[in-house]
């Protein structure tokens, strides 16, 4: 079980909120292609989308919703700002699905629901619950990398 860390103080929250409201901003204004964003800006819509879409429906929301680009850039971003237990987590979410990378019958990633085992799901969850616990102060550690 993964006990939760303290909750950030409300100037982390404040700053990191205001920092993913810029990124968000540029990127709308770029037609919302991330790619056009700079590095950081990139990392930070990240995080955001991930941060937004496992809290909202799970690791699966969000690979689906975005792509393996964006896992991908995720955790490289949660490597760069030091949320080791969130990367590990991540990365381990992202692994139950390395057996069906190159299965035929994955035609879109919402097949991949169905092509999980039993158990890869509850395994899923358990991790899902575990990200939850934010085991790592992620707004602090953003800001302390991302603020501008």
């Amino acid at each position: 079980m993964v006990k939760a860390f303290t909750v950030t103080t409300p100037g982390h929250a404040r700053r990191w909120d205001e920092r993913i409201d810029a990124a968000l901003s540029r990127l709308a204004a770029a037609g919302h292609d991330v790619t056009t964003l700079d590095d950081d800006d990139q990392d930070v819509v990240a995080l955001w989308r991930l941060e937004a879409d496992v809290n909202n429906g799970g690791f699966m929301q969000f690979l689906c919703n975005w792509g393996d680009p964006a896992v991908q850039r995720a955790v490289r971003a949660l490597e760069t700002i030091g949320a080791t237990r969130m990367h590990a987590i991540v990365k381990r979410m992202r692994a139950i699905l390395d057996r069906l990378e190159d299965d035929p019958s994955i035609t879109k990633l919402w097949d991949l629901y169905p092509a999980m085992t039993a158990a890869e799901h509850a395994t899923m969850g358990e991790l899902d619950r575990a990200f939850w616990a934010y085991p790592d102060d992620l707004p602090r550690l953003a800001v302390e990398r991302y603020a501008r």
